[in-house]
């Protein structure tokens, strides 16, 4: 049950002036001789909270013709009882569960004062939660936008991390051909060095034979110039030999000089060879500049591909932290989804208690109902002893002859009659069940 405090007479009077709702200090202390004015106020009250007017209550009462007799009788009680039930209902929302018809038809000042401090005190209640509530939606709101943004920022990231996986597969395809042809121009570029430094070796040492072949040569022209010094200076002064001695000579001279041509003829091979060699050396010194300057642009080539290894690494960290900041985003949306899931269910769980307190209406109404129909079976007794002492009252004129002197004690007479029916009535009455008291 909602409790509030009681509240003053001034400060009743200010809340309700600030409403406008012509309130005044009399009616406050005198509400019995203010009756019609009390009640108006309090449907102004329960049209401010809860939107019911006397207009909306009249469009929606319905009467059941069948059941009821002379339903036209009741179309105004009917509409008072709805809206004295709208009121009730304001004023147990509002922590007063013993408002009852007394209330509503004979207010006293205590009681008034702790209707509407309850009313206003409910009502300023009403307006706190209200912004709290319009704040929850406007949460709401903000963070279902929120989630929105997030999921679309999720979808260009996965996007964007798709592009980068793609490029990055590529990228990492044309390293690895370009690695491995890296490796391929590496393998060539080391069998290469291995000729050309072989070559190197050879032309060096054909160059050394050469050389050492050309001096042989050169020893071996010497040595013949200076042995055919030799024999002509011996020719000149050798004593005169024989014939036999002189052939014998000259064919060991011979042979001398074939052996000295067979080594000229080697070393002069010997150099041709060294010579070709050389040519061929020479002849393979582009071809060498050429796998020097494919060394040299394979080099640059794997420089550049580890520059672009570099790049593509960087990206894969960019794509991690693009990943890292989806999970954050998909962390975001989660705890978004949680309070949207949260804010829903804080809308479900209203329309829930409005839908039971329409039930609860409804089920009211129909007790209202049913109890009208009851009051109206157990009131026509009442109406039929009415009929009986308006026929007796008049049986009563017809035989009795009054005087004009005797005028006064007649109406006292009369006035007995009727105040006997009236205590009859009023007896009657007492012995009726109490009407019961709406929830």
């Amino acid at each position: 049950m909602f409790s509030f405090p009681l509240l003053t007479n001034a400060e009743i009077l200010a809340c309700l002036d600030e409403l406008e709702l012509g309130f005044t200090e009399a009616m406050l202390l005198n509400p019995e001789k203010h009756r019609d004015e009390v009640r108006n106020v309090f449907e102004q009250l329960a049209e401010l909270c809860c939107g019911l007017s006397r207009e909306d209550v009249a469009r929606h009462a319905r009467i059941d013709v069948d059941r009821l007799p002379y339903a036209q009788l009741h179309e105004e009680s009917v509409v008072e009882l709805a809206v004295f039930r709208g009121v009730a209902d304001l004023l147990r929302r509002s922590g007063v569960a013993d408002f009852g018809l007394r209330d509503w038809h004979a207010p006293s000042t205590k009681r008034l004062k702790k209707h509407l401090s309850g009313v206003i005190n409910f009502a300023k209640f009403r307006e706190d939660r209200l912004a709290e509530y319009v704040q929850l939606c406007q949460q709401r709101d903000a963070i279902i936008e929120d989630a929105s943004n997030a999921q679309r920022d999720a979808l260009e990231a996965q996007d964007e991390v798709s592009n980068v996986e793609r490029e990055t597969y590529d990228a990492r395809q044309e390293v690895a051909s370009a690695e491995d042809a890296t490796a391929v121009f590496e393998t060539d570029a080391a069998a290469f060095g291995r000729i050309v430094a072989s070559a190197s070796e050879k032309r060096d040492d054909l160059v050394d034979a050469a050389r050492v072949l050309a001096e042989d040569i050169t020893n071996s022209l010497e040595e013949v110039r200076l042995r055919d010094e030799e024999c002509a200076r011996l020719r000149d002064t050798a004593p005169v030999q024989t014939p036999e001695e002189l052939e014998s000579r000259i064919a060991a001279m011979h042979q001398e000089l074939e052996a000295i041509d067979s080594a000229h003829a080697d070393h002069s091979s010997e150099l041709e060879r060294a010579m070709t060699e050389a040519r061929r050396c020479a002849e393979a010194a582009p071809l060498i500049q050429r796998c020097a300057s494919a060394v040299e642009a394979v080099e640059a080539d794997v420089a550049a591909h580890r520059a672009r290894l570099a790049e593509l690494r960087d990206v894969e960290r960019q794509g991690d932290g693009a990943r890292a900041e989806i999970r954050q985003l998909d962390d975001c949306l989660k705890v978004a989804d949680g309070n949207a899931d949260l804010a829903r269910k804080r809308v479900d769980d209203c329309a829930e208690q409005a839908r039971l307190r329409a039930d609860r209406d409804a089920r009211a109404l129909s007790v209202l109902r049913d109890e009208l129909q009851r009051l109206e079976r157990e009131a026509a007794p009442r109406q039929a002893l009415r009929r009986h002492l308006e026929a007796r009252a008049v049986e009563v004129r017809k035989n009795v002859q009054v005087e004009d002197v005797a005028e006064d004690a007649w109406i006292d007479a009369c006035a007995a009659d009727l105040a006997a029916a009236l205590r009859a009535t009023h007896a009657c009455a007492r012995e009726l069940p109490p009407p019961p008291v709406l929830a």
